[in-house]
């Protein structure tokens, strides 16, 4: 078991835990309020009696429907949480690239998504020294391409963690890692959370 799955299985036990102690309580109090209508009741007529028991049952009802949907809300925040931790874990590991396989994405970026060739570049300020080392492949990908390999650096760095902005004449694209985790994100977030849970 990987440590997420553990972190996983101890929010779902702890939250399994606090909804059934929110179920004991709300149905604690469901008695309870079921009890002191009864009670009511026999001290009143008979049609009094059968209206204190629908009211009781009503109440209780109303208390176990407000108390599930207080364990469902808990429930969801807590997979929220865990998709959140996922995703920045992922953010953490792009961030933490060995400099071939930096140099390998961020090509594979500026090669796909260049149109002109011509465009400037902006990394973030960790990156930037990167990018300059990197500028010489980057131009002659694509050259390969049939682009110029014109391409610049901005060497004002960009307030991002990783990635690249490709700032062109009219467009500018934004391939930083927060960029491309969130359509990613947005693309399988229902799947990582079939997987997770």
């Amino acid at each position: 078991m990987t440590g997420i799955e553990n972190i996983v299985q101890q929010i779902l036990r702890d939250a399994e835990r606090d909804a059934e102690a929110i179920r004991a309580s709300a149905r604690k109090q469901a008695a309870g309020l079921l009890e002191a209508a009864k009670e009511e009741a026999a001290r009143d007529s008979e049609a009094d009696e059968r209206l204190a028991h629908v009211q009781a049952e009503e109440e209780k009802r109303r208390v176990v429907i407000v108390a599930e949907l207080a364990v469902r809300r808990e429930l969801l925040a807590k997979k929220q949480g865990l998709l959140n931790e996922a995703y920045n874990q992922a953010l953490d590991k792009l961030m933490q690239l060995p400099d071939a396989d930096w140099d390998a994405l961020i090509t594979k970026l500026v090669a796909e998504n260049a149109e002109t060739g011509s465009e400037v570049l902006q990394f973030s300020k960790d990156d930037t020294q990167r990018g300059h080392k990197l500028l010489p492949a980057l131009n002659a990908a694509l050259v390969a391409k049939g682009l110029p390999g014109e391409l610049s650096i901005d060497n004002t760095p960009g307030d991002f963690s990783g990635g690249v902005v490709l700032v062109g004449l009219y467009t500018e694209l934004n391939a930083t890692f927060e960029a491309l985790l969130r359509s990613i994100r947005d693309e399988s977030e229902t799947e990582a959370a079939a997987l997770l849970f």
